[in-house]
């Protein structure tokens, strides 16, 4: 059995991506679901810079 490697990106946005990566005129609102088009992996790393809000949990509960 081969191994699979999957490719993902922590984050997505990267302004020397835009016209590269991402296709030139994207509105940077598009660019999470550009990349989530073209890649099988993201990480959304929101807690890395810090922890979320009590209000943001409710309203998530």
């Amino acid at each position: 059995m081969k191994p699979t490697i999957r490719a993902g990106i922590g984050g997505w946005t990267h302004g020397p991506w835009r016209g590269v990566f991402y296709p030139p005129g994207l509105p940077h609102a598009r660019e999470l679901a550009y990349a989530a088009s073209q890649l099988r992996t993201l990480e959304i790393n929101g807690t890395y810079y810090s922890a979320a809000k009590r209000q943001v949990l409710r309203q998530l509960a």
